[in-house]
This record gives C-alpha cells, sequence and structure tokens, in this order.
C-alpha cells in the first residue's frame, strides 16, 4: 500500500513519526514505525552560493543497517583560483556531532525502527562565503532487513487412488501455499512429470498456477510397481521447491 501527500510548510525542523499496521486474513497484526524529517526550507545555507559559484556536494542518499560503517564524503567546487575551503559536517538535530574533515565515517546507531538521520554538509572559502548541501542516511533496524529473504513456498500433492489398479485414472491434484500463511500463491508456476519404475516418463506438465489438474490414464498393460509424481514450483519472491509423491500400480 502507498500514501503519498505533501510535506507540511514548518517554521524549524520537524520529526514527523507515522505508524503502518498490516493485518493478515486470520487477524494477526504487525506494527512497523517511519520517522521523515520535514526542513524549514529557510533554515539552511544555498547548496550553490550565486556569489563566487561555490558549490557543496554532500552525496547520494544512503541506505544502511543498524550497526554497520556509514562514510559521509563531501565535495566542493569554488570559482576563486587555488582556493582552500573548509568543510564541516553536522548531525542535524544534533549540533554536538561535528567533524571538520570532507569525509566522515563511524558506525549507524542501533535503532527501534528504520530512521532517517540527516547530515549537513557546510563548505567555507577563503572569502568566508558558505554553501550547503543535505544528505539523508536511512538506518534499518536489523529486524527489517534491507533485502527481503525468499519465502517458503509449500507443495500439496493428492492423489485420488493410492493403490491404482491397471485400467484405471489417476488424477492429481496439485496446489502452492505460502509457507506462512496458508494463501495461496499468485503468480506461481507449476511443473513436473510422472516416472514409471522403469524411470520412464509417462506424463509431463507444465502450467502457470497455483493449482493444478493432471489426469493419468493406467494402461491395461502399463508396468506395475511404484510410480513417482514430481512436481517443482516456483514464484516471485519465494525460494523454488519440490516434491515427489509415490503410488503404486498393481495388477
Amino acid at each position: 500500500m502507498i500514501w503519498s501527500f505533501s510535506a507540511p510548510n514548518v517554521s524549524t525542523d520537524t520529526t514527523l513519526t507515522f505508524e503502518l499496521t498490516v493485518t493478515d486474513n486470520k487477524g494477526s497484526t504487525a506494527i512497523d514505525n517511519v520517522n521523515i524529517i520535514v526542513r524549514d526550507r529557510n533554515s539552511l545555507p544555498n547548496k550553490v552560493n550565486n556569489s563566487n559559484q561555490l558549490v557543496a556536494d554532500a552525496g547520494q542518499d544512503q541506505i544502511i543497517k543498524e550497526g554497520s560503517l556509514i562514510t559521509l564524503e563531501g565535495k566542493s567546487i569554488s570559482s576563486i583560483l587555488n582556493d582552500n575551503v573548509s568543510f564541516q559536517w553536522i548531525q542535524i538535530g544534533n549540533s554536538t556531532n561535528t567533524i571538520n574533515a570532507p569525509i566522515w565515517s563511524f558506525k549507524a546507531p542501533f535503532v527501534e525502527s528504520d530512521t532517517i538521520i540527516p547530515f549537513q554538509l557546510v563548505v567555507t572559502d577563503s572569502e568566508l562565503n558558505k554553501a550547503a548541501d543535505m544528505i539523508d542516511v536511512l538506518v534499518k533496524n536489523s529486524n527489517n532487513s534491507l533485502e527481503s529473504e525468499p519465502r517458503k513456498l509449500v507443495i500439496q500433492t493428492l492423489l485420488d487412488k493410492n493403490p491404482i489398479f491397471r485400467g484405471e485414472k489417476q488424477i492429481i491434484k496439485i496446489d502452492l501455499f505460502d509457507g506462512s500463511s496458508d494463501d495461496k500463491v499468485e503468480g506461481a508456476k507449476i511443473g513436473g512429470h510422472v516416472m514409471d519404475p522403469s524411470k520412464k516418463i509417462k506424463k509431463e506438465f507444465s502450467m502457470n498456477s497455483a493449482s493444478a489438474k493432471v489426469i493419468l490414464n493406467i494402461a491395461e498393460d502399463a508396468r506395475g510397481g511404484n510410480y513417482i509424481v514430481s512436481v517443482n514450483a516456483s514464484a516471485p519472491g519465494y525460494s523454488s521447491a519440490n516434491m515427489d509423491t509415490n503410488f503404486n500400480v498393481q495388477k
């Protein structure tokens, strides 16, 4: 679910906290929070100081796990020839957390929920002109990994008859479920085959669905013994899955 809106006008940098609650079809809920800092547009120097084309560049916003190393690398351009530009990094909202250097490396703090930490880069030239730029570092809580782990895909194979006799019809029903919720899986693919006791493939099947029905006619002269139904399945966001199910053909 996506919610888009315009940030409010503020007279000072303001933190807005939003809470997301999700509920599944069994009534279970999970909650997460995110902080958004709305900045006062008049409180900071411009990225470009037009009086002498002094430019501050704080780099791209970053996303990083809590406890990992953050590296901020500031750059500048000055129209003054051979100008000696100074750099200062400041953590917005914590004026004591500063460093006077173009590069600042430190460990990301541990956070209770995903948290945006804004930093300001201020560059000053030899004529004391200033320019500034901002960067946001999103620190991810360890329970909210940067890359979601693939979910588990569960295959359910049901046989109409076992054992089954020659001349009869075997109906094989295959369903795919989410391993955590037992919900049907969207965008799934099912494939596989049925193999007789001599390892000969008697039927192959493939379909784009979370459910499949495979019909196998057992010939009057079919080999007796153990037949194997091999099913493989995949779906976006899930680990691929495989499952073998046996049935016996009797004379």
